[in-house]
């Protein structure tokens, strides 16, 4: 359902909106950074070419989309991360509230953070929603009863929402 909702997402955003995406599991890749949203059939290859496996870390996932995000910072644009996770990060030397400071420290330099969330760890529920307060973001839930039209209208409410207007 998450990749058929940012599928749709990218359909509604505007040429000049720029995309970046980093994969986390042992290690981050980038698997594309400051595309422009006009370049759909791009975003949406690699978006469906996505799959889960390894480790859940995400202070590397983080630490990489903070890089990308301000190696493309928009000075009167967007400049937001959306995180999908399922909260239960594994990472070596993980301390979260290191990681809360940090985020934190991000949003108050113009970067976002919201999650999305995944599974039913009432711990890692209660750290992502921590993480999306910190953030300046939202933290979104996805439930498996959830629909893809639900899925895609919870995503892109929260663009919405958060989105900078000129």
């Amino acid at each position: 359902a998450l990749k058929t909702a940012m599928n749709e997402l990218v359909e509604v955003l505007r040429i000049l909106d720029k995309l970046s995406l980093v994969t986390y599991s042992t290690e981050a890749v980038v698997r594309f950074a400051g595309i422009t949203a006009d370049n759909k059939n791009l975003l949406k290859s690699q978006i469906d070419s996505l799959q889960t496996k390894g480790w859940t870390n995400g202070v590397k996932g983080l630490e990489t989309a903070y890089e990308i995000a301000r190696k493309h910072y928009a000075f009167s644009g967007n400049n937001h991360i959306f995180l999908a996770t399922d909260g239960v990060f594994n990472s070596p030397n993980f301390d979260e509230k290191a990681l809360l400071d940090w985020v934190k420290q991000q949003a108050s330099q113009g970067i976002k953070l919201s999650l999305i969330g995944f599974g039913d760890d009432k711990k890692a529920i209660r750290f992502m929603k921590k993480m999306s307060f910190f953030g300046g973001g939202n933290f979104i839930m996805m439930h498996p009863g959830l629909e893809e039209n639900q899925t895609l209208s919870l995503l892109i409410e929260e663009v919405k929402a958060q989105s900078a207007h000129p």
